[in-house]
């Protein structure tokens, strides 16, 4: 019994790994990934400002509006995720 339920798992296991990109991006794969984002400007522009602040602190970026000069400063500092045995661990 115990080997027919490990082999469904195993079987998944083998599937992911198949399915994990390998090596660089090609060309076609990162202008489909870019084509695929058209659409977020107008999202972010129609979404809570809530929410909308929690996303940019998330993702490490800083934006300030001058309403004298009308200037907006945006600063990318995005932080990199790396996965562990227990889930996701920032890295400064």
């Amino acid at each position: 019994m115990k080997c027919q339920v490990r082999q469904p798992g195993i079987q998944a296991e083998r599937d992911l790994a198949a399915a994990q990109p390998s090596g660089k991006l090609t060309a076609e794969q990162v202008r489909a990934l870019v084509d695929g984002l058209k659409d977020i400007p107008t999202v972010l522009a129609g979404g809570d400002p809530k929410m909308k602040a929690k996303l940019y602190e998330e993702l490490g970026i800083k934006v300030r509006y001058d309403p004298s000069t009308r200037i907006v400063a945006a600063q990318s500092c995005p932080q990199i995720a790396c996965a562990t045995v227990r889930g996701l661990a920032d890295r400064p």
